[in-house]
């Protein structure tokens, strides 16, 4: 979530959910879960797949995590700043704007709520380190990650073409204090 959480190497409990910082050992099953149907249907190939998390990793800019739920990791979660690169997509949005990638690796953990709870648990710990939105891009073919979305609250922006390919731009904003 934040640089100090990955400097420290803790995790941050969030609900049943906690979001450790990725490690070298981890790439094993990173690769693993990249070679899952599921994940392999709407990701890179695993051998490039694991490489840009391994550069992920060293990138300043792009914080990347294993999903917990307890203490069995269910999948992959990363944040990164849309306005650190010159040229991303998504440099329209509000100053302070993260967005999300992330896949649930875990065959028997699709369809059980997983995906839309542990995505609202990162992105309230995003609200509450000041980040006004979040956005998220699936392929608007992929259904079932739509509608993990929009149960976590967010909303459709529109579709765009991007360095990608075609891509649903969605956004979740902070929410504002009605006082």
């Amino acid at each position: 979530m934040d640089h100090e959480l990955r400097k420290r190497g803790t995790s941050r409990a969030m609900g049943l959910y906690r979001f450790r910082p990725l490690a070298a050992a981890d790439l094993p099953l990173l690769r693993r879960w990249f070679d899952e149907p599921h994940v392999r249907q709407w990701w890179d190939d695993p051998d490039n797949g694991v490489a840009e998390i391994e550069q992920a990793m060293c990138d300043p800019d792009t914080e990347p995590f294993i999903v917990l739920w307890g203490d069995t990791p269910i999948g992959y979660q990363q944040c990164y700043d849309p306005h650190a690169e010159a040229d991303h997509p998504y440099q329209d949005q509000p100053q302070g704007t993260r967005g999300i990638d992330q896949f649930i690796g875990e065959p028997d953990m699709i369809g059980c709520g997983h995906g839309s709870r542990f995505i609202r648990a990162f992105v309230d710990g995003l609200f509450a380190q000041g980040a006004p939105r979040v956005v998220t891009d699936p392929n608007p073919a992929n259904a079932r990650a739509v509608r993990a979305y929009m149960k976590a609250g967010f909303r459709p922006l529109g579709e765009r073409d991007t360095m990608f390919g075609r891509v649903l731009l969605m956004a979740c904003d902070q929410p504002t204090d009605p006082r």
